[in-house]
């Protein structure tokens, strides 16, 4: 982003599109109920506005969260009561574990993504979740089968774990379903927004990603 932005704008924005709602809703609920590790901290790498902090945030984590940009960080900032760290994530390093750590549409902008995806492992607890979502996830399978589980599984077991803990799948509104299918078919919107408006749709009307 290069311009400053108000959080009354992205909430508008939010509130007619709520896809990154849904997204960081889907992405660290699943991540919270396959995390085995009794490990209760969370990275959010690439934590934008800040909605998947406040996500994690509201499951019961201490997120640390991490994002060079400058007008993201300062609407992340009012919207999560703290400044993340405004650093790379090659710039970051701790002594402890996490729980879960996510990237949301981040893995594919990284220069080494190689090298991001071994130090995800290495700050992984043991039994922790890597939730990581991308727009080709065959292609970065294949990059990183060492370390990256494949989209189509976990979804496989997702919906035994929901058939499991009784907790329901992805299901969206008329209402959300029609703002996500227009925000997929956009030709103006930023491509970000599009391809994750897509994936949700996919997701939630279970096919392939």
């Amino acid at each position: 982003m290069t311009a400053p932005v108000a959080l009354s704008e992205i909430l508008q924005a939010e509130k007619r599109f709520p896809n990154t709602t849904i997204d960081a809703e889907r992405m660290a609920n699943t991540a919270h109920a396959m995390n085995k590790s009794k490990n209760c901290r969370a990275l959010d790498v690439g934590s934008g506005y800040g909605f998947y902090t406040k996500t994690l945030n509201s499951v019961g984590y201490s997120t640390v969260s991490i994002n060079p940009g400058k007008y993201e960080n300062t609407v992340f900032e009012e919207m999560n009561g703290k400044y993340p760290l405004p650093i790379m994530f090659n710039s970051y390093n701790d002594k402890d574990n996490f729980g879960i750590i996510l990237m949301s549409q981040v893995l594919e902008h990284i220069v080494e993504p190689e090298k991001a995806v071994a130090k995800v492992s290495a700050l992984l607890a043991s039994g922790g979740i890597f939730a990581c979502a991308v727009p080709r996830i065959e292609f970065h399978q294949n990059l990183y089968s060492k370390y990256i589980m494949c989209y189509s599984y976990l979804k496989h077991m997702e919906v035994a774990m929901a058939r499991k803990t009784k907790r329901a799948k992805l299901n969206l509104t008329e209402d959300q379903s029609n703002k996500l299918e227009l925000l997929s078919n956009s030709r103006t919107a930023p491509l970000r927004e599009i391809q994750r408006a897509q994936i949700l749709l996919h997701y939630a009307n279970e096919l392939p990603i």
